[in-house]
């Protein structure tokens, strides 16, 4: 499902919703609940029946000239960007989590690297002596 075909009526509900059934507090649902109403209320008043990624944008750049004149922090700026994605994410995918690009790629490594990573054979070309072969010359 895309942003632009996320209809804008119901989302609150289902939004606050699946924040519960996360687990997150009563507070943080509804700071959350907060932030993502604004991104609703936009779309409201412009009369946009779905997501619209040119008043999503508009908010971001919003946010961002107000970090940028100094009327906010850095740790604020950062978690009202979160916040927003968090809400878009859950519009496009259901999910409330998003995905962490800290925590690296998960992929099944190619045999090559899958031979170095195991301890049990040295690589290809490795000049590195077997056990027994270490024990006959020492």
């Amino acid at each position: 499902m895309q942003a632009q075909q996320t209809r804008i009526s119901g989302l609150m509900a289902s939004y606050e919703s699946a924040l519960t059934e996360y687990g997150l507090g009563y507070a943080t649902r509804l700071r959350m609940l907060q932030r993502a109403d604004v991104i609703v209320h936009r779309h409201e008043k412009r009369k946009a029946e779905y997501l619209n990624g040119d008043i999503i944008s508009e908010y971001f750049r919003e946010i961002d000239s107000r970090f940028y004149t100094g009327k906010i922090g850095k740790d604020h700026n950062m978690m009202l960007h979160r916040e927003i994605e968090r809400f878009i994410w859950f519009a496009e995918t259901g999910n409330v989590k998003l995905p962490n690009p800290s925590k690296g790629c998960r992929q099944n490594l190619t045999p090559e690297y899958e031979q170095i990573s195991t301890p049990s054979s040295p690589p290809r070309g490795s000049s590195m002596l077997s056990a027994e072969q270490h024990k006959t010359i020492f």
